[in-house]
């Protein structure tokens, strides 16, 4: 039990430790006392990523639930449309988004800087460790035109997606304006 112990628990608990530090330092810095505009870029961000994570998973579901006929040929097994023609990964695109909203709470705080590397860490597993390198590995195994659908779609950042300027230029915007109004080198001291 001893290697449960440490392996399991004790593994999910620093990561949750680490994880969850961008949320924790929001709720627990007692400056700024009002919504900064940093505050408001992360609550598009969340928004727009669990928007974007529940599309895509609505999509993959009804495909599932659609593919399953015996008349499929091996092309039609590999879901390339919706958020899926733009990129493989959408859901975990989403989920990364949502990770920046978190972190653009914490950076609000101005002094909780150190706490941006949970959700630095949560997009490192997504694109590294346990997200789409698994799942990726799978799907190679088990759908022969899955090997097409990644030599012609991106696998995490959407690409031809006529939303993804504007979120980015949105965001930049935000930040370029909160960065000057609210920071200083200074803070970071």
């Amino acid at each position: 039990w001893w290697i449960s112990f440490f392996q399991v628990f004790l593994l999910q608990a620093s990561f949750s430790l680490v994880v969850s530090a961008p949320l924790y330092a929001a709720q627990a810095s007692a400056t700024p006392s009002s919504l900064t505009s940093l505050d408001l870029v992360g609550v598009f961000l969340v928004a727009y990523g669990v928007v974007f994570e529940a599309v895509a998973d609505a999509q993959l579901l009804r495909f599932k639930s659609h593919s399953r006929r015996p008349d499929d040929t091996a092309e039609t097994k590999v879901l390339r449309t919706g958020l899926w023609g733009y990129c493989r990964h959408p859901n975990y695109f989403g989920e990364a988004v949502v990770w920046c909203g978190f972190a653009s709470f914490a950076a609000a705080t101005r002094r909780n800087w150190w706490s941006l590397g949970g959700s630095a860490f949560m997009i490192f597993l997504l694109l590294k460790v346990s997200g789409v390198p698994l799942l990726e590995k799978a799907l190679k195994r088990s759908k022969p035109a899955y090997a097409a659908y990644i030599a012609s779609v991106p696998a995490f950042v959407p690409r031809r997606s006529p939303v993804l300027p504007f979120v980015v230029a949105s965001v930049v915007t935000a930040s370029v304006y909160a960065l000057g109004r609210h920071w200083s080198p200074f803070i970071l001291i």
